[in-house]
């Protein structure tokens, strides 16, 4: 996948925002001229999925003419808006086609305020009323202790969606990034074994997005709890497999394209490498190029002392969470690899 940043403004100020090094910070936006670009490039590689994200992406003054584009372009089938939905009122028209899903970061009241809160109920009737609702998923960032979550139960009863994406969230300052990621994890645990017995009284399916928990994380009998929940799901889910343990998948680059024509390995990494687009032939060669400076060193590296003797992370079967976490070892390790180069 591949995301193209529009801005940098947000009308927001979420506490566990991953991007914080840009979002307010920069008063940045893409070019028309550089979308136009972006989405050239990346249409170099057949079916590659699309991310439109920000800070807010519905804050671009051009957005409306951005989504004519894609609607009009035949070659774009793939496309997602990351959006907090408190704009999709002014975008009604333009984002009936079905190629477009739309994935609504649903915040609560007390970090958005009520009066915000009330504008995104809203703007999810309006959707709903279109008949729009095949079209967009409802996902949820766990940060901290994630004691309170009520309203996205509500949401999901209110407007029988039945899946739900959540996302842990990534590290975004120092402290946390220096943590070892296992004892990060089991702050979170107990809150969100309740969350997973909550969305089963509703028949809602939770799959992760990324920074995906450890199954070592887990007790024998919350992983048995869990493994007869997503079992008796997927029963009503035909054809599809939803997994929230032994996840086989190391994360991979999702790549970030920027205003400038610069692209990250994500949001993560934004801080350690900026590329320029044109420097590469396509989105593979960028996608390639991360994994062999920074993913590669990754998977020499553990997250836990833990983890030493473990068979999955030996296969790369798992990351130990999110890559950031080992960001300042892999820079030490890249640095020593430098330094023997040199002689």
């Amino acid at each position: 996948m591949a995301n193209i940043v529009l801005t940098y403004k947000c009308n927001l100020k979420c506490p566990y925002c991953f991007a914080n090094e840009f979002v307010n910070n920069i008063n940045k936006e893409i070019s028309y001229e550089n979308f136009v670009k972006v989405l050239n490039y990346i249409k170099k590689i057949p079916n590659e999925r699309i991310g439109l994200i920000g800070g807010e992406p519905t804050l671009h003054e051009l957005f409306g003419r951005f989504i004519e584009i894609i609607n009009k372009d035949k070659l774009l089938n793939k496309i997602v808006l990351y959006t907090n939905g408190l704009f999709l009122d002014k975008y009604i028209n333009e984002l009936k086609n079905k190629k477009i899903k739309i994935l609504i970061n649903c915040n609560s009241p007390e970090d958005i305020g009520d009066k915000q809160y009330s504008i995104l109920e809203k703007n999810i009737d309006l959707i709903h009323r279109k008949k729009k609702k095949d079209q967009i998923f409802f996902g949820v960032n766990i940060y901290e202790n994630f004691k309170n979550y009520d309203y996205i139960i509500d949401l999901l009863k209110k407007y029988n969606h039945r899946n739900l994406r959540i996302s842990i969230v990534v590290p975004n300052k120092d402290v946390y990034k220096l943590s070892n990621s296992l004892d990060v994890f089991r702050l979170y645990k107990e809150n969100l074994l309740k969350f997973f017995a909550a969305l089963e009284k509703i028949d809602v399916l939770p799959s992760y997005d990324c920074n995906f928990i450890p199954d070592c994380i887990w007790e024998e009998n919350e992983k048995l709890y869990i493994q007869q929940f997503m079992e008796n799901v997927n029963k009503k889910r035909k054809n599809k497999k939803y997994k929230l343990l032994n996840n086989t998948e190391y994360c991979m680059p999702v790549i970030d394209i920027l205003p400038d024509m610069t692209a990250i390995r994500c949001f993560g990494f934004s801080e350690q490498e900026k590329i320029n687009i044109n420097d590469f032939e396509n989105i593979d060669e960028i996608r390639r190029y991360f994994i062999r400076n920074w993913d590669n060193y990754a998977k020499n590296l553990i997250s836990s002392k833990q983890c030493k003797d473990c068979e999955k992370v030996k296969f790369t079967k798992c990351s130990g969470g999110c890559l950031t976490y080992k960001i300042h070892n892999i820079i030490k390790v890249k640095s020593y690899v430098n330094l023997l180069n040199d002689i």
